[in-house]
């Protein structure tokens, strides 16, 4: 049995970097105040961002990873 994982320290230094995505929306989402969308392509920005990853009593343990900040038509 294998046991594999992704490391993501290769985007500490490229934290607040964008990107556009195209997904495929499987599940409804809302993607401006009125405008909910499912089963179709939407594009949609992501940003590196630092993210707190610790647990209990490990305060101070960071990952960066793609957070959708937004879309875009």
């Amino acid at each position: 049995m294998m046991m594999r994982w992704k490391n993501n320290l290769y985007l500490k230094p490229r934290e607040g970097e964008t990107r556009i995505k195209r997904k495929f929306l499987f599940y409804p989402r809302k993607l401006d105040t009125d405008h909910w969308r499912w089963l179709e392509f939407a594009n949609v920005i992501e940003q590196v961002c630092k993210v707190d990853i610790g647990g209990s009593g490990q305060w101070g343990h960071y990952g960066w990873y793609w957070c959708e900040i937004a879309f875009k038509d």
